[in-house]
């Protein structure tokens, strides 16, 4: 008995000192995020200092304003960097087309784009080329039905989801080892010193699980966040919502509790490429890199990581308004964490990134205006045209 008590007594003591360990880690992190907002807010104050002197009328600049002192914040930095830039596509494959009529397309279309993607041809690819500022270019599969030439492929976590009308897309090991593809994706890109990330995907099915999943976490009807995705009529519009409805209906007690559990809403409803985007966007806020937030899909799955760890709001650049309907839910989500509106209205829906990548110029012209912008002084001060001086030249890429 003896013995049995002196045991125990020792287990409780290690447990204390776990216990201890855990809440001295807990506490060491809070205050070190603490000194790391304390830092942001002072850098972007600076930053806004900077721009109130340039050459120019008070907020002309407007959203390239926004954009550099949201990027003084998040970098740490008065004056930001946006030079490196980084394109990631996610790519996967849905059960619920196997069962269920929600989209014009096979799944087999998900390979083709994957495919045409990595050899450059498709849009997401063109559009990264046009802007020529991408500095790593990665396709990568997470769960395709079959391996697509060119995609990494050492990130595939299953063949596709289950149908989510009727199971849990993802198992509990699934969703996680998803969310570490998305994870290592940025870490990679750290190691390379990017500054920010376009986030695209391609998953034939994937504008009704992200639909289901917006549907979830924001308590809305499926016809108020069901649009026409790939190129449904009106009809299939109808049946995707219904789809979607079933879909609620299977997992009606994990959506219950979906603001306190978006992780487990995402494992239900979600997707492989979702679910790396969320982890995507999660670890580029620990590390301080920027989010070029693409369409409906990319917009949902940022919400899903801003309802996981609210700071995560912090990386984020909504880029563009898409039609789909439930896009304007998602963006005004995410506008209450105080992410910006996007500046592009230009109804485009393919995906890939491809929106996300024409905003690249518009995030480095708002670093670059901090740097090398003129003050209004300085502008003031240069010599008139006939004492025989020559414009001043400036670093701009």
């Amino acid at each position: 008995w003896r013995r049995k008590e002196r045991t125990a007594g020792r287990a409780r003591r290690g447990m204390a000192t776990c216990e201890s360990k855990d809440v001295d880690e807990v506490e060491r992190r809070t205050k070190a995020m603490e000194k790391e907002e304390e830092r942001g807010k002072a850098a972007m104050e600076e930053c806004a200092k900077m721009l109130e002197e340039k050459a120019q009328p008070k907020g002309a600049l407007g959203t390239l304003e926004t954009w550099a002192k949201r990027l003084a914040k998040l970098q740490c930095r008065a004056v930001p960097q946006a030079s490196q830039f980084a394109y990631a596509c996610f790519c996967a494959d849905h059960g619920l087309v196997e069962t269920q009529v929600c989209t014009p397309y096979p799944s087999s279309v998900t390979q083709k784009v994957a495919t045409a993607l990595a050899a450059g041809g498709a849009g997401g690819a063109v559009m990264c080329a046009t802007v020529g500022r991408v500095r790593h270019f990665r396709v990568v599969d997470v769960g395709m039905l079959r391996p697509a030439n060119g995609c990494d492929l050492d990130t595939r976590v299953a063949c596709g989801t289950k149908s989510i009308v009727q199971e849990c897309a993802m198992n509990a090991e699934e969703c996680a080892k998803a969310l570490d593809v998305g994870r290592r994706t940025i870490a990679d890109f750290v190691k390379e010193e990017i500054h920010a990330v376009v986030l695209g995907e391609v998953g034939i099915g994937n504008t009704t699980s992200s639909s289901a999943l917006l549907a979830a976490l924001t308590r809305r009807r499926p016809v108020q966040v069901c649009g026409r995705g790939s190129g449904l009529d009106d009809i299939g519009v109808e049946r995707k919502a219904k789809v979607v409805e079933m879909a609620l209906h299977r997992h009606r007690s994990i959506v219950k509790s979906a603001s306190e559990s978006p992780m487990k809403v995402l494992q239900a409803l979600g997707g492989l490429e979702i679910a790396a985007m969320v982890g995507a966007v999660l670890q580029a806020r620990e590390d301080s890199v920027a989010v070029l937030v693409d369409g409906f899909i990319a917009t949902v799955a940022a919400l899903v990581a801003v309802r996981v760890d609210p700071r995560s709001a912090d990386c984020l650049f909504l880029t563009t308004r898409c039609p789909e309907p439930g896009h304007a839910i998602a963006l005004t989500e995410l506008m209450k964490f105080g992410v910006p509106k996007p500046p592009l209205d230009m109804d485009m829906r393919l995906g890939e990134g491809s929106a996300a990548a024409l905003c690249i110029p518009i995030m480095a012209a708002a670093a670059n205006v901090v740097s090398n912008m003129m003050t209004l002084s300085e502008a003031l001060s240069l010599p008139d045209k006939e004492e025989g001086t020559t414009a001043r030249s400036g670093r701009i890429f």
